[in-house]
């Protein structure tokens, strides 16, 4: 079976390309060590069985980013049949780039020039030919959402072969240091000497040990002072000779549209007072949104588990053992009500994100929040993390290596405490705004962006440098495509199905056990002071709230178990819910993110953070339940 990787920058159109050419047929995994995620795919192209690998978006093989690790490990661990190489029309130069590095390495490439027609409206007209003729490998235009060229592309993927693609040629000091690292090296190599003797150069460590003498970058330092620092001049003379590659075949047309929509667009939100405001206002929307829609299907979830599917359990196991029957009925209460709450707002949740970061609109969100966060004395890229973080908190705390310092990493992790996260949100919108309405909902994000505020104030007292600043790439805006943003959507809420669920069934099976042998009142009364005293809560709440710290998709499906039904309007009060609601959102959302935290940060850390915030949320919900009913609520 051939193997072929996909590469090529962020919004190059992977995904588009991925989804085009396998559809749902994809299996995530993380790549070993990281949370980054790579998607393989097994399909039949042009009758041959083929590996397909998309990896993350990188620029280059500089190893400055997790992702850039990742991918740059694919592409020379998998020993690719070939490699396709997803370029930007609209951006030639950088993408050239990163083709000149695949190069280097005489891989088998293919070029798949995308966003040919966008290119040309904005008058930049490229000529695939010629830029194949002077590279020397395949270079087709491709279409991914209307799947033009993308049988031209296959079958030259599938019949490319290596060696025979452009060598950049560097200037003779340079030249110098390549010969004289190639000079050390073994003749059997898994790539080109050239090819590893330049990453050697340009600082990757990974490969140093295929030195024979560790002593000749001293060596090179010492007869070649003409470059100081020669991983710099070595990009500088790559990056020259891809301009240069682009200006020749690139041609400039006039414009279709002078002043578009994309224009205005921009003017607006990339304005530093209309781009706050129309940004805030559009978040605010999209949870309403979020909240209309996933309650629509947790209704109808619900009913069919009310109405149809509970007789027909209570039916089925009449005849069995009590304790059997009271373990299935729990398991299918607990598992229906993760399944009615969780997924109805987790995948939604993915989608609209999805379609933001498609349509190109979330980095001008991400610029326009950076400009308040700043404020808050926190780095302009922690926007990226904590955009994350509201989806799930682990690949979030592992993004947070893009910071520059372990304390701003540190601050950032602290946040994650009360941004929640997709679980949480679930919990949020589907048990507090589902049924004790909207603004109860808010009012936990009103805490939150409150808490999330008082944190950044305090982290500012002794702060004696200021925040990094962002650096941040703006695509242009596309139009999604609808199947692929609902495969990402799959993709990345799938863990729920295939994870959550077994634990939703054994969750309430266990909490069964407990019942039919009476044991229960040994979890709910050495707490009952927390439960019923501090959160006025009914005593079973602790179970949830215990189970949550697990996986956060626990709480409603085991709420369901402890209270035999769905519906929690019937056995608790609205403020109640509320209450429940900030406790179970103002905390280290799960064990799996406990121990994500203590691999970024330490164990020290994270078992400070994780008994701090665990202890500070009961107390601000106990203390806000207080304050509401001092005000007669």
């Amino acid at each position: 079976m051939k193997t072929v990787i996909l590469v090529g920058q962020p919004n190059s159109g992977k995904s588009s390309l991925f989804n085009a050419l396998a559809g749902y047929r994809a299996v995530t995994s993380n790549y070993p060590g990281t949370t980054v995620e790579a998607l393989e795919a097994a399909v039949t192209l042009r009758g041959e069985r083929v590996r397909l690998v998309d990896t993350p978006g990188i620029y280059s093989l500089a190893d400055a980013t997790i992702e850039e690790r990742v991918t740059k490990n694919i592409i020379l661990d998998t020993t690719p049949d070939v490699i396709i190489d997803l370029v930007d029309a609209t951006s030639l130069e950088k993408g050239l780039y990163f083709t000149l590095q695949l190069l280097e390495a005489d891989l088998p490439v293919v070029v798949a020039l995308n966003f040919v027609e966008e290119a040309r409206k904005r008058g930049i007209v490229v000529a695939p030919d010629q830029l194949a003729s002077l590279l020397g490998i395949p270079v087709f235009a491709i279409n991914p959402l209307r799947k033009m060229g993308i049988d031209q592309l296959v079958h030259g993927a599938l019949s490319a072969a290596a060696g025979h693609g452009f060598t950049v040629t560097y200037d003779d000091h340079i030249e110098q240091a390549i010969a004289m690292v190639k000079h050390t090296l073994p003749n059997d190599l898994p790539f080109s000497k050239r090819f590893i003797a330049l990453r050697i150069l340009e600082g990757d460590t990974d490969l140093t040990s295929y030195l024979r003498d560790q002593h000749v970058l001293g060596q090179v330092a010492a007869e070649i002072p003409e470059h100081p620092n020669i991983k710099s001049d070595i990009a500088v003379n790559r990056h020259g000779v891809a301009a240069y590659i682009a200006r020749l075949v690139t041609t400039f047309a006039k414009r279709e549209s002078p002043l578009g929509w994309r224009d205005r667009l921009d003017a607006i939100l990339l304005h530093p007072t209309w781009g706050i405001l129309v940004t805030s206002t559009f978040l605010l929307g999209l949870f309403a949104g979020l909240l209309y829609l996933g309650g629509l299907v947790q209704g109808a979830l619900s009913s069919v588990a009310n109405t149809v599917i509970m007789p027909w359990i209570h039916d089925a196991v009449a005849g069995l053992p009590d304790y059997v029957g009271e373990m299935t009925e729990s398991a299918v209460v607990g598992t229906s009500a993760g399944i009615a709450i969780a997924i109805p707002y987790i995948f939604l949740f993915y989608f609209f994100l999805g379609l933001l970061e498609d349509f190109g609109v979330l980095p001008r969100f991400i610029l326009a929040l950076d400009r308040v966060m700043r404020r808050l004395n926190l780095p302009g890229n922690a926007i990226i993390p904590m955009l994350l973080g509201m989806g799930c908190t682990v690949p979030a705390t592992n993004a947070t290596r893009i910071l520059e310092s372990r304390a701003e990493r540190l601050k950032v992790v602290v946040l994650f405490t009360v941004i929640p996260c997709s679980s949480r949100t679930a919990i949020i919108l589907g048990v507090v705004g589902h049924f004790a309405g909207i603004f109860p909902a808010l009012g936990i994000y009103l805490l939150s962006l409150l808490l999330l505020i008082g944190i950044g104030f305090v982290s500012r007292l002794g702060a004696l440098n200021p925040p990094s600043p962002l650096l941040l790439e703006l695509p242009p805006y596309r139009r999604p495509m609808i199947q692929s943003v609902i495969t990402k959507s799959w993709l990345r809420m799938r863990t729920f199905v295939y994870v959550v669920i077994p634990l939703l069934i054994l969750g309430g099976a266990s909490y069964g056990l407990l019942q039919s042998f009476h044991l229960e009142g040994v979890l709910f009364n050495p707490l009952r002071f927390l439960t019923v005293g501090w959160l006025h809560l009914p005593k079973e709440a602790i179970a949830p709230l215990v189970y949550g710290f697990l996986q956060k998709d626990l709480t409603p499906a085991m709420l369901g178990s402890v209270f035999g039904t769905t519906n929690f309007a019937a056995v608790m009060t609205p403020l109640q819910l509320f209450t429940f609601g900030m406790a179970s959102t103002f905390q280290v959302p799960c064990v799996v993110a406990f121990g994500m935290i203590a691999k970024e940060l330490g164990w020290r850390w994270a078992i400070v953070l994780t008994a701090s915030a665990l202890v500070s949320g009961l107390v601000i919900s106990g203390l806000v339940l207080r304050i509401i009913l001092l005000c007669g609520g």
